[in-house]
């Protein structure tokens, strides 16, 4: 007697169909969006961050190489967590209680969303708002990918989803590029420059964001400096902690070459040798004082702001 073998059924067919169209269209997402971002970060202070030149070259090229991979991975990642438990869960919600998919769906994701924010924001100390919302939002074109595609397993058998998908996610990804190259061009998006604050301007109090780092610059050239962080003497950015300055010294406007040939100040404090230039940036309405320690792709970042 011949035993006849039955298929996953059309549960899992199901399942399967909506994980892998939410993850090829995540990947895609992902990569416009990051395209996105680095063509509007161009408009943004880069605080000294990143290599320059060949190094940033090899990094582009190393990126195209294994960008895809990643990119895969991560939508696989998402739509395991995320997409699929809400869709299965806006599945279950229609069978007991009725209901549009669509709304029950879109609660699901909300819901779920709250939940991964409320992490994001203990273990990445974001604001939750934001986090809800990026999160929600990444959920959004998966889900209707997911939903278009299971509506065509209905009518063929296994769709090459991955291949066609892509078609679409290129002209994503190229409208993208061609809607920010022609921002760039036409001046809608522009190259960020710093302010061009005088001594007279940059004398006031200047506070840490995040360290409790207070300096007091007055126009007489003195300096009053309360737990600045500088290199010190026997600094070692790849194990060693920044030291704190607490003194009195003077201080001036310099363009400093370590920072790209910016405006900086510089505090001559006896006791404290070493102190770091503190580069000018922000805005005219809103200005910075900033210095990076450590490794230039991924030191240690302070902002100061002026009261």
């Amino acid at each position: 007697m011949q035993v006849q073998r039955r298929g996953p059924g059309p549960q899992a067919d199901s399942q399967d169909t909506t994980v892998q169209a939410s993850a090829a269209a995540f990947a895609w997402q992902a990569a416009a969006t990051g395209l996105a971002m680095m063509i509007l970060s161009v408009g943004d202070d880069s605080y000294g961050v990143g290599y320059g030149g060949g190094l940033a070259a090899v990094g582009l090229l190393c990126m195209c190489g294994i960008g895809p991979l990643v990119l895969a991975v991560a939508g696989w990642a998402h739509a395991g967590a995320y997409t699929l438990p809400a869709t299965l869960a806006a599945h279950a919600a229609v069978r007991r209680w009725a209901g549009p998919e669509w709304v029950w769906t879109a609660g699901s994701l909300a819901a779920l969303a709250s939940v991964y924010a409320a992490g994001a924001a203990l273990l990445f100390d974001v604001s939750y708002a934001p986090a809800w919302l990026w999160i929600a939002a990444s959920g959004v074109l998966p889900a209707l990918s997911a939903a278009y595609w299971r509506r065509r397993s209905a009518s063929s058998a296994k769709p090459k989803i991955w291949r066609r998908t892509s078609v679409a996610g290129a002209g994503l990804a190229g409208a993208t590029l061609v809607l920010g190259v022609t921002a760039l061009l036409t001046g809608v998006i522009t190259e960020y420059e710093p302010p061009n604050l005088t001594e007279r301007q940059l004398t006031g109090v200047w506070q840490g964001r995040d360290d409790g780092a207070v300096v007091r610059l007055h126009p007489d050239g003195r300096a009053e400096l309360d737990s600045v962080p500088y290199e010190g003497e026997n600094y070692r950015f790849t194990d060693d902690a920044l030291s704190r300055c607490t003194g009195t010294g003077t201080w001036h406007r310099v363009v400093a070459p370590s920072a790209g040939e910016r405006a900086a100040v510089r505090i001559d404090v006896g006791s404290c040798a070493r102190l770091t230039d503190w580069t000018i940036g922000g805005t005219d309405d809103d200005p910075e004082l900033f210095a990076l320690f450590g490794d230039p792709d991924s030191g240690d970042l302070h902002i100061l702001d002026k009261e």
